[in-house]
């Protein structure tokens, strides 16, 4: 005589010996098949069975069913942990700084960017990881994203992907004119220019951070970096005070020479971190030297 679980099944099942008889005339009890049927479905058990085999009659006798001692122990639950109140704003006897306004990093962005990238095809990379934040739904917009092939069929260049010279035709106008072309193709409207660049009547690096800031927080602009003949992808930035008792300070309490401003930028080429954190300082090295900076901005869907 056996008990086992099988799954969420419990079965029982009972082994007859040959020099056993059985009494094939009687019917087996409706009591005891409401039983059989109505046990309860046990996950973990302890069965203890006597030792003494059972006759087969006590098993189908109405009255001796019951026979053989059989102890069934549950395990036991695991206490229940207490509900924690949640606490009101409100009642907090203290500020809670803004930390936001320091530190800003879009998911959104960066998932755009696809990694990795065509060999040498960082500049439509970069085009097309604008185009599908800015009107996908990978980003901000309702229309389906678009790939590197599909953007550079639309864009005219049919040949083998391996076999466009990108070295050659990735320069800030063309960049320009892809995605001006790209919302033609598609019908949605945008415009794009250079943002920041060399010139008598260039901004101050302040007054571009002070910009940058803000145009990288609109659904709506996204970058674009050139560095050293490579584009990259801005996607947020991190204003770190240089007094570590301001750690946890907002950005109201921080002086602007008394921090220290990085750019947080999504790399599309695999041999390179998937992400860039390059301070201000550097940027405006750069941008000082050479056109770098290109400024996407969405005019109306």
């Amino acid at each position: 005589y056996q008990r086992r679980v099988h799954g969420n099944q419990f079965i029982q099942t009972v082994n007859l010996n040959n020099s056993m008889q059985v009494n094939k005339k009687r019917p087996i009890s409706r009591r005891i098949l409401k039983a059989h049927t109505e046990a309860p479905v046990i996950r973990t058990q302890t069965v203890k069975i006597n030792a003494n085999p059972l006759n087969i009659s006590d098993c189908l006798n109405k009255e001796n069913h019951n026979s053989g001692t059989k102890t069934i122990q549950r395990k036991p639950t695991e206490p229940k942990l207490p509900v924690l109140e949640k606490t009101s704003n409100t009642n907090i006897p203290f500020a809670i700084p803004d930390l936001n306004s320091r530190k800003f990093l879009d998911l959104k962005r960066w998932q755009c960017i696809s990694r990795p990238q065509y060999k040498k095809a960082c500049g439509i990379t970069s085009v097309v990881a604008c185009w599908n934040y800015l009107y996908s739904v990978l980003g901000n917009g309702t229309l389906k994203f678009i790939t590197v092939p599909e953007a550079l069929q639309a864009l005219g260049y049919h040949q083998d992907i391996n076999k466009i010279p990108f070295l050659q035709i990735a320069i800030n106008k063309n960049l320009i004119r892809w995605f001006n072309k790209l919302n033609e193709h598609f019908n949605v409207k945008g415009s794009a220019k250079i943002y920041w660049k060399k010139g008598p009547k260039s901004k101050s690096p302040t007054e571009v951070l002070n910009s940058y800031t803000e145009d990288i927080r609109n659904p709506k602009k996204a970058f674009i970096y050139h560095c050293c003949k490579h584009y990259i992808t801005p996607v947020g930035y991190d204003i770190t005070p240089l007094d570590a008792d301001k750690g946890y300070s907002d950005i109201k309490d921080c002086k602007t020479n008394e921090c220290e401003c990085w750019i947080i930028i999504g790399e599309s080429s695999h041999g390179y971190p998937s992400m860039h954190v390059i301070n201000w300082k550097d940027v405006t090295a750069d941008i000082l030297c050479k056109d770098m900076f290109l400024y996407l901005s969405l005019i109306h869907i």
